[in-house]
């Protein structure tokens, strides 16, 4: 026995107990492992098949088999197994804690040895001999660590397959991996605990373009609940149990179901107006369900002021627009007013916008057409309006009668070629051979018209046409071909571009309101829409310049600042979800799309020819100025640093580092410093001419300054910065002190260089909100319909803090809400799935 006050063993002896303890419970983990093995397989393997729901593949019999088979093995292996199962015994302990720490002649084994005969001196002190070497070896004692006995149980790694099994049951069932389990473990009472399928079950789809979800309900019963029921609502309903043919009552009609199978009826029709559905199997009522017809009213389309006739001869209506689920289609039309009797040549004009406006949201409209082209300029016409709904119902103004703006023309040429239009108009027969000599005496200067070889062109076929065939249709063509002509001669390439450009729009509108056009029809329209965007905004830039200079100003646009205001990317991705949203399927988006971008060109200034804003009209010389006091500062800093390297002389040497020095007095040497050369009185530097030069350079930045507080309503910071600058500049030079006045000049260059990028800046904004480059004006909104904030972004299309779906993503919804459909209507689901997919619905 251990003596308790053998201070040096106890510890020892305290450590081998907790070592023992530890190899027995590691010792017991191995032999449960070794025991164990196949049982715990064996319940993981058929966890992770429950999980996974492969046994209910086979119907009703798989659950069952498997249950069964699952019992059979668990009772198997555990009879056998758990008759393996034995707790570590004392000696196993003792030497594998001996193994672990690479102990010889067994130390543990010797410390737990009696003496036979005590009272035998010499056998006692060996035995304490003995027992001393064994404690003292128990200071190396390790722990032990657990061993891998599987291997040699298990060769073929059978276990790992259930842990695969298992591992993957439960990431395919995820949350619902309980319930997975509790019927595998229990398909008794699983398919009694299931629901049972309702046998009535009634569908009420709305149109498609409510955009409300589609209404879901079974059992049978009353409901006193209104749910409210669009027009053109598709009721359907399912019955299955029963022998007599149930019966609908729908308002004021009484529709017998149609026999679909044994004890099956079924019913696919339109709800009729009323308060309440009445399913009745005579004679019993199944269902009562009452119900809110909402009738989708015809849409209100409204003037909010009168027509402004612009300065090209455009004209722009003011409307409003309001229906309950959104207008669709705006349609313009025009034609001449009766009391003209004698009606010239012409058609009457009409054109089909797309509106898309927001369900039960009056939206104002302010849409532009240019009729100037059409021959019946000048003259009384009767304009109409008429607004059309989803469900095609229309809604008109009453009629504008007005008389047709002109396009007014500066260039004596496109005058006479208007004067010459118009007479082949009203008399087409008897002017065209007038009007082809007029034409030839046209072309006997073409220095009128810049020696524009297209025009002389033009010019020629129309002559020559009109002398050689003056059938209508030809005289039509020549009336086409002398208002293009008139254009280019006044306007260059522009408005050309701009028809081209509407043109586009109506092509690609009419391809998406055609049910049976195709994904290549709807792409071969989206690349001329593209085309013709490019060759506008081109024409735009090249136009812009040429009216900067023509009138008198030295600054043009640069690329580079048109492309602010115009960012290609926005316009390119702009374009892209539009074409996306068209070949997926989604015209309705689509158009909606087509209808914003109209909105944008309608907000676009068509002319271009409007009176420059006095504030910009400032910039614009205000930045003229500030460059050219840019560069009189710098000359005059120039003259100034001159005059400061002859005041100060010549440079004083460098001196001399310290080690250097110590070098220098080791060998006796001493750094001697040139007497700096006094300058001659002559070599004064004399800066009041300087001064006086800096003096005028302020009082010119100072007018600057209070023209912009009387344009700008405030002095700009940097302009004020400078003003400081230049005056501390001139009290240096006052004083003849050039080598100090230096570091001020050099702050007002810097100044007076950020106030000028800065006006830039604002005039590039204020030019941009000047031409409408802006998407929708006051109330923009993403491709997606949504409100943007102000200051979003700049550029064409400012981006939204709304984050805007890829298409992949609206695709992916799409198909998860078709899906949800399709599986909400199938009456052979359980309730709780289907009140699963019901709540999905609503999600998504």
């Amino acid at each position: 026995m251990l003596d308790p006050l053998d201070f040096e063993k106890t510890p020892l002896m305290s450590l081998l107990n907790r070592r023992r303890a530890v190899a027995a419970l590691i010792i017991g983990m191995e032999n449960a492992g070794a025991a164990l093995w196949r049982l715990f397989s064996w319940c993981a393997f058929f966890a992770g098949l429950w999980m996974l729901q492969i046994p209910a593949v086979l119907g009703t019999f798989g659950p069952l088999a498997a249950f069964a088979v699952f019992i059979a093995g668990l009772l198997y292996f555990g009879f056998a197994d758990l008759r393996r199962l034995r707790r570590p015994r004392g000696h196993e302990i003792d030497r594998r804690l001996e193994q672990e720490s690479a102990m010889t002649h067994r130390p543990l084994s010797a410390i737990e040895d009696r003496l036979v005969n005590p009272r035998f001196e010499p056998a006692r002190l060996l035995w304490r001999k003995n027992q001393d070497d064994a404690f003292a070896v128990l200071k190396n004692l390790r722990m032990p660590l657990p061993r891998s006995v599987l291997p040699k149980k298990d060769p073929l790694a059978l276990r790992m397959l259930a842990v695969l099994v298992l591992v993957t049951g439960i990431a395919a069932a995820g949350p619902q991996w309980p319930e997975r389990l509790a019927l595998g473990l229990f398909p008794f009472s699983a398919g009694g605990n299931e629901p049972k399928v309702s046998p009535i079950t009634l569908w009420i789809t709305p149109p498609e373009y409510t955009s409300m979800p589609q209404i879901t309900l079974q059992g049978s019963g009353r409901r006193d609940d209104e749910m409210k029921v669009p027009e053109g609502s598709i009721l359907k309903i399912r019955v299955t149990d029963g022998y007599i043919p149930p019966k609908l009552i729908m308002g004021e009609q009484e529709i017998e179901l149609e026999k679909l199978g044994d004890k099956s009826w079924g019913l696919e029709a339109e709800v009729q107006p009323g308060d309440r559905l009445v399913l009745k199997q005579w004679p019993v009522t199944r269902a009562s369900i009452a119900y809110k017809y909402i009738i989708d009213t015809p849409p209100q389309v409204t003037l909010s002021g009168q027509p402004e006739i612009l300065a090209k001869g455009e004209l722009r209506l003011a409307l409003k627009a309001l229906d309950d689920y959104g207008v669709k289609d705006l349609t313009v039309t025009m034609d001449l007013d009766p009391m003209i009797e004698d009606r010239p040549m012409g058609a009457p004009f009409s054109e089909t916008r797309a509106v898309m406006s927001a369900p039960g949201t009056e939206l104002e409209l302010a849409p532009v057409y240019d009729l100037s082209w059409h021959p019946w300029a000048g003259m009384p016409v009767i304009i109409g309006v008429e607004g059309v709904d989803h469900k095609g119902q229309k809604s008109s103004v009453p009629p504008l009668m007005i008389t047709l703006p002109e396009r007014p023309f500066s260039h004596p040429v496109a005058q006479k070629l208007v004067e010459c239009r118009k007479r082949l108009i009203w008399t087409p027969e008897h002017a065209a051979e007038n009007v082809a000599a007029d034409l030839d005496n046209v072309l006997q200067d073409p220095e009128q018209f810049q020696n524009d070889l297209i025009v002389l062109l033009a010019l020629r076929s129309a002559s020559s046409r009109l002398i050689y065939n003056q059938d209508r249709e030809s005289i039509v063509d020549v009336i086409e071909l002398l208002w293009d002509t008139a254009l280019r001669i006044e306007e260059g390439d522009l408005p050309l571009a701009a028809r081209n450009l509407q043109d586009a729009q109506r092509n690609l509108e009419q391809v998406l309101n055609n049910p049976q056009a195709t994904d290549e029809q709807v792409a071969e329209a989206m690349q001329k829409l593209r085309e013709a965007m490019g060759a506008y905004f081109q024409e735009l830039f090249r136009e812009m310049q040429k009216r900067m200079a023509e009138g008198g100003q030295q600054m043009q646009i640069s690329p580079e600042m048109f492309q602010n205001m115009i960012q290609p990317d926005d316009l390119s991705n702009f374009l892209d979800q539009l074409q996306a949203e068209a070949l997926n399927g989604n015209r309705d988006n689509a158009r909606e799309l087509l209808s914003q971008l109209q909105k944008f060109m309608d907000m676009m200034d068509p002319s271009m020819d409007m009176a420059m804003p006095p504030q910009m009209q400032f910039m614009m010389e205000g930045i003229n100025e500030m460059q050219e006091l840019i560069e009189k500062q710098q000359a005059l800093k120039d003259q100034t640093q001159q005059q400061a390297d002859i005041l100060s002389g010549y440079p004083e040497p460098m001196p001399l580092d310290e080690n250097m020095q110590e070098m220098m007095k080791q060998w006796g040497l001493e750094q001697k410093m040139p007497p700096a050369p006094q300058p001659s009185p002559e070599s004064q530097a004399n800066t009041q001419q300087n001064k006086v030069e800096q003096d005028a350079l302020r009082y010119i930045l100072g007018q600057l300054m209070l023209e912009a507080d009387e344009q700008l309503g405030e002095i700009p910071e940097k302009m004020q910065l400078a003003e400081q600058e230049m005056r501390n500049s001139a009290d240096q030079l006052a004083q003849n002190q050039p080598q100090l006045s230096i570091p001020h000049q050099d702050a007002a260059i810097k100044h007076l260089q950020d106030g000028m990028q800065q006006m830039s800046q604002q005039m590039q904004q204020m030019m941009q909100a000047m031409t409408m480059f802006s998407f929708g004006g006051g109330n923009r909104f993403d491709p997606l319909g949504r409100p943007m904030q102000e200051g979003d972004g700049p550029g064409f299309f400012p981006g939204s803090r709304v984050k805007i779906p890829e298409e992949a993503e609206r695709k992916r919804v799409q198909e998860i809400l078709k899906t949800l459909r399709q599986r909400s209507g199938e009456i052979h689901r359980p309730d709780y799935e289907l009140e699963y997919y019901r709540r999905l619905m609503k999600q998504f």
